[in-house]
């Protein structure tokens, strides 16, 4: 079989199928990675498609974070000596209905909720850079959110200051004097972050202006809501 075997190879047909063998498998091969190079390249243009996306709504957010801050920019001045004179009543050991003590508007900032995977997308539509910065200042976001929250909580607590639910105890206004506290301190972080939010924006190719919420409608000059019961 051996003897065979040379014959056949050194007359040349072992030769010819090899090469047919090689011209097929490379043939092969070569369909598989243009087909795996056409669908790596299909899913990339896909995913830039949806980071071009994800960076439209990431610019809207920005616009909504913009109008924030300029927002507690503008009312943060007047609702901080609110704020304090809530503080001095408790330490007088007055009373003070609700109506008087009112409801801050607290507007929202437009913000995502943004996977690892988002922001992938996110880098492949505008660069590093960019993306970092849309981080950057989306991380400001949820803070402001964080804030807005700690004083709508903390505000509850003035509520004990109001006879109409009896006399106001030395420990309610000791817990309204806390409360005044920490409202004050975020009221001073809302209203001092706008230049941080700005260069945000604009490390972040975006522009700022002096655009209000639609909630700027409903607020007083010192952010309280308008008759509010």
């Amino acid at each position: 079989m051996f003897h065979a075997v040379r014959n056949w190879w050194g007359g040349g047909g072992g030769k010819a199928t090899l090469r047919l063998f090689l011209f097929e498998f490379l043939v092969i091969v070569l369909g598989v990675l243009v087909a795996q190079g056409a669908a790596d390249w299909a899913r990339s243009q896909a995913d830039r498609s949806d980071g071009r996306d994800l960076v439209v709504r990431l610019v809207e957010s920005g616009r909504s974070l913009n109008q924030v801050s300029n927002y507690w920019y503008l009312h943060g001045p007047c609702l901080r000596r609110h704020v304090d004179r809530i503080a001095r009543e408790a330490v007088a050991g007055h009373s003070m209905p609700m109506e008087e003590v009112g409801r801050p508007g607290l507007p929202n900032v437009s913000d995502l909720d943004l996977s690892e995977e988002d922001w992938r997308k996110v880098i492949l539509a505008v660069g590093p850079d960019r993306a970092q910065a849309f981080s950057e200042f989306h991380v400001g976001s949820v803070s402001i959110q964080q804030y807005s929250t700690d004083i709508s909580n903390e505000w509850a607590t003035f509520k004990l200051l109001d006879s109409a639910i009896g006399p106001p105890s030395a420990g309610d206004q000791a817990r309204v004097r806390v409360a005044t506290a920490i409202v004050d301190n975020r009221l001073r972080w809302l209203m001092f972050n706008i230049q941080q939010v700005r260069q945000g924006l604009d490390d972040a190719g975006l522009q700022s202006d002096d655009e209000l919420p639609d909630s700027e409608s409903v607020v007083d000059a010192c952010g309280l809501i308008r008759n509010w019961e």
